[in-house]
């Protein structure tokens, strides 16, 4: 089994490279064998080449030897024919001289052609050589013609013998070369065919190694561009470069999967997100419609209850200002009484008469006067403790005011974070190409949806600042509207004491009276005091009216005081609806409101 497994293995090792090193395999395989192919032509050529040349100069020595055998016998020939003709021997001597150098120069060519050569034959040349020089000396001496036919002849047969033998080695090296040569022809048809065979080889390798796989590759990425996710990458786990782009692929496919889960969650979210909104923006209705109809109850309870304190204030005013009238006008009748009981006695009876019914009135009038001062003052602090609640319920719709600034940051941070998620999933998208355009394009009204987010909760910031700064006004108001009613408090307790100073004297003054009805001769002696009374009570009921004026003013600035909180604190729109429905005992104020 593991022998096998071994096996397989060894099999597959090509399979197992990395695409450059199977390019470089079957480059440095294809390089090899046509340098090998290259060397074996070259070296097939060269020994062709080489056998050539050797053929041709065996050949042309051979020709040479032959040629120079040919005109030593000539030159013998020459030698052996005699004549009587002196001249004619000379000139048939001059002639085999001639033959012989001619044959000497070929047989030196011979020489030459062959180049390096066996010692053999190099030594047969050089016998030739001697022999031939020897042969041409002995044309000179006259003794020639003995033995030189036969040593000419002979030379000449080794001559051309040497050039047969010459000739047999060329023969036998050409038939060597063509040997070669087929030989060289069928290596050659061979090569080609292992050449064939590489190729195809190397083509069906690449083609199960390489293309094959990129051809699944393609296929797998174009359904992923397609939009299939559930298609399975093949050669995962392949060790070269195309198993790294299946496992890019992979990565990307599960990206792609990741992006859509996140994007159906982003998109569960958003209406999640939506739905809390519209919930919210519910709870936010039905909160300010009960913070609506609270203040709306609050602004007219208060209201209603100082202009009834105004309205008591006022009518206080008019008749504390009556009764200091009539204290005046009978303080001036007792001193007038006063200055004519001296000239009689029947009148000052009568002006007793008239001083004890006068003084029954102005009892009457003082206790009346004690008892509304009394209920201003209760009415004062009344009105003191409603302003109170009041600046403590501003203060309350300043704090819940802050909160609601809270809550509209916190809505801004949720929008940001929210426009960072958007930009995020935009890059992402941005990296999945062609695939991930869609999911841009909800990332991106995600994105406007963040920034109209905070845009509104912007505005909403701001109407809660514009509210922020109209509750302070209030409370500024409320608390500038509280000093006067303390200060109204004090003036209507400082009427009282007035008051009550006046009931004491109104008091003494009956009591003098009717001393005066019991005894007419104590009036002479008391109408000094009397007089000092009357005038007594003049100051007083002047400075009870000039209390009573300062009263009413107070009364009216805090009516002022009271529009002005009202006008700040309702809008226009409600301040013209609440002006056309009149409130019993006060004057048209507006009805309350909240700006959203």
């Amino acid at each position: 089994m593991m022998s096998d497994v071994t096996g397989a293995q060894k099999r597959n090792w090509f399979g197992r490279q990395s695409i450059e090193t199977k390019m470089r395999v079957v480059i440095c395989v294809f390089l090899g064998l046509s340098l090998f192919i290259a060397l074996s032509c070259w070296f097939a050529l060269s020994t062709i080449q080489s056998g050539t040349q050797h053929y041709a100069r065996l050949s042309a020595s051979a020709r040479l030897l032959s040629e120079a055998g040919a005109d030593i016998s000539q030159a013998v020939t020459q030698v052996d024919t005699r004549s009587a003709d002196a001249d004619a021997d000379a000139r048939r001597i001059s002639a085999a001289q001639a033959l012989l150098g001619a044959a000497d120069d070929k047989l030196t060519n011979a020489r030459l052609q062959l180049g390096e050569v066996d010692p053999e034959i190099a030594l047969t040349f050089d016998q030739l050589d001697r022999r031939l020089t020897d042969l041409a000396a002995k044309l000179q001496v006259a003794d020639r013609a003995s033995g030189y036919s036969r040593e000419g002849a002979d030379l000449s047969a080794k001559a051309i013998a040497l050039g047969e033998a010459l000739m047999t080695r060329a023969m036998v090296g050409q038939d060597r070369g063509n040997t070669f040569i087929a030989w060289s022809e069928w290596a050659m048809v061979a090569f080609a065919l292992i050449a064939a065979l590489n190729g195809a080889l190397a083509l069906g390798l690449t083609r199960r190694d390489i293309t094959g796989p990129l051809h699944k590759i393609t296929e797998a990425m174009r359904k992923l561009a397609d939009g299939d996710n559930n298609i399975e990458v093949p050669d995962t786990d392949a060790p070269h470069e195309i198993g790294d782009m299946a496992r890019s692929i992979e990565v990307f496919r599960r990206g792609y999967l990741r992006i859509e889960r996140l994007r159906a969650e982003a998109a569960e979210a958003a209406q999640a997100e939506i739905e809390r909104e519209k919930q919210a923006r519910r709870e936010r209705e039905e909160m300010r419609a009960r913070q609506k109809r609270v203040l709306v109850e609050l602004a007219n309870k208060f209201e209603q209850t100082v202009g009834e304190i105004v309205s008591g204030v006022a009518a206080a005013s008019s008749q504390l200002q009556v009764t200091a009238t009539a204290m005046a006008s009978a303080a001036e009748q007792s001193a007038m009484q006063t200055g004519d009981v001296s000239s009689a006695m029947n009148e000052a009876s009568a002006g007793v008469t008239a001083a004890a019914a006068a003084s029954d009135e102005f009892a009457m009038s003082i206790n009346e006067i004690s008892r509304q001062a009394a209920s201003s003052a209760d009415l004062a602090r009344k009105a003191t403790l409603t302003a109170s609640d009041a600046d403590e319920t501003i203060v309350a719709l300043a704090v819940s005011a802050e909160q609601a600034s809270e809550i509209v940051k916190l809505i801004s941070t949720i929008a940001h974070r929210t426009n960072l998620l958007a930009l995020n999933a935009s890059i992402e998208a941005a990296r999945g190409g062609e695939a991930g355009r869609g999911f841009a394009v909800v990332a991106s009204e995600v994105k406007e949806l963040a920034d109209r987010t905070s845009k509104a909760a912007e505005e909403v910031s701001l109407q809660i600042r514009v509210i922020q700064e109209s509750t302070e006004c209030s409370v500024a108001a409320l608390r500038a509207i509280g000093k006067d009613i303390e200060e109204l408090e004090a003036t209507s307790v400082s009427i009282a004491a007035a008051v009550d100073q006046q009931s004491l004297a109104g008091q003494d003054l009956a009591r003098s009276i009717d001393l005066a009805a019991r005894s007419a001769d104590e009036v002479t002696s008391n109408i000094a005091q009397v007089r000092e009374t009357s005038l007594s009570t003049g100051a007083a009921a002047s400075q009870v009216l000039t209390s009573s004026t300062e009263l009413e003013q107070q009364a009216i600035m805090l009516k002022m005081q009271v529009d002005q909180f009202l006008q700040h604190v309702r809008t226009p729109d409600e301040n013209a609806q609440r002006s056309r429905q009149p409130v019993p005992g006060s004057e048209e104020v507006p009805e309350l409101a909240i700006a959203s």
